[in-house]
């Protein structure tokens, strides 16, 4: 082989391995700009191309700085079999008896424990309020009728304002509103006292007891937050009414300052209820917890509800 021949081979293989370089270092470069995009994979060595002639006579000196590699970019935790795991051994450490539910917004995961119908206590002012909105979009009741009892019973949770609210649109009819969308453990049969207005609010669909889960719960505030519970417009306004709430003492005190939460709470003697929705710097997700102690004692379960917020929005930032 001549010597001219010698040295035109020698410039392919020089431009093969660069140009495969190139190629390496612009995939790689791509790599990590968005954390919540997962990578291709890494661009096959020049070596295992099989690329075998490049039509140049130009000599090229091959490059002599070291190739970088970055690591591929990690999608946050998106299995929350690991979470749950930890809900379970937290709870199974606290008095009385745990639901929980978890959802993470921009994933569309979920995870609960212990789903359950429980006596909802204040949470069941979630539903009035979309009941009501309801009433509102097919124009039987006007919006500036009741909203004054839908702040109060949202943002302060006035048993007053809810009374006032079901007697205008109807137990019954707030019920039957759940069925319909889904709420299916769901039942709105009584006033909630004390009130000075509860007497003669009670009806018997199920057993006479208002009762909802928190997966129940957690499916009303995700429709809030896709917009999707009456409409649009009403969503939004409900989701106001939620970021308004005064109550904070439990899910929201869980996480760092900051954080925007739109939560709604329960309470008696026997139950300690919070259902929020979480705007993490990594997610949104929703957090319903739902206990009953002895009577008497569950007031002791809001430290454990705040213990569990913490728990949920560590695992998700």
């Amino acid at each position: 082989m001549s010597a001219i021949r010698k040295k035109k081979i020698t410039a392919c293989a020089a431009v093969v391995l660069i140009a495969s370089a190139a190629v390496c270092s612009c995939a790689d470069s791509t790599i990590g700009l968005d954390r919540n995009i997962r990578p291709e994979a890494p661009a096959v060595p020049a070596a295992a191309t099989g690329v075998s002639t490049v039509q140049t006579t130009t000599t090229v000196e091959p490059s002599t700085e070291a190739e970088t590699t970055t690591e591929p970019a990690t999608e946050p935790p998106d299995d929350l079999s690991e979470l749950e795991k930890q809900i379970n051994e937290a709870v199974r450490g606290y008095k009385g008896e745990w639901s929980v539910y978890v959802k993470n917004l921009r994933t569309g995961r979920s995870t609960s424990v212990n789903n359950k119908m429980v006596y909802a206590a204040s949470l069941i002012k979630l539903f009035a309020m979309g009941a009501a909105y309801s009433k509102v979009q097919s124009g039987e009741i006007k919006e500036e009728d009741i909203i004054d009892n839908l702040e109060k019973m949202i943002e302060v949770s006035s048993n007053e304002a809810f009374n006032s609210i079901v007697r205008l649109i109807g137990l019954q009819y707030t019920t039957e509103w759940c069925k319909d969308n889904g709420y299916d453990d769901t039942f709105v049969e009584h006033g909630l006292q004390p009130a000075s207005n509860s007497k003669g609010l009670q009806i018997y669909i199920n057993n006479g007891t208002n009762y909802t889960s928190v997966e129940d719960v957690g499916h009303f505030l995700e429709e809030v937050y896709l917009g999707e519970c009456v409409s649009e417009e009403y969503s939004a306004k409900m989701l106001e009414l939620l970021k308004a709430q005064k109550y904070t003492q439990k899910i929201p005190a869980g996480v760092p300052d900051g954080i925007v939460t739109a939560n709604k709470t329960g309470e008696t003697d026997e139950v300690c209820h919070d259902a929020a929705i979480i705007y993490s710097y990594e997610c949104d997700y929703i957090l319903v917890v739902m206990s009953s102690a002895p009577s008497g004692s569950a007031w002791d379960n809001a430290d454990d509800v705040t213990e569990l917020s913490t728990l949920v929005y560590d695992y998700f930032n």
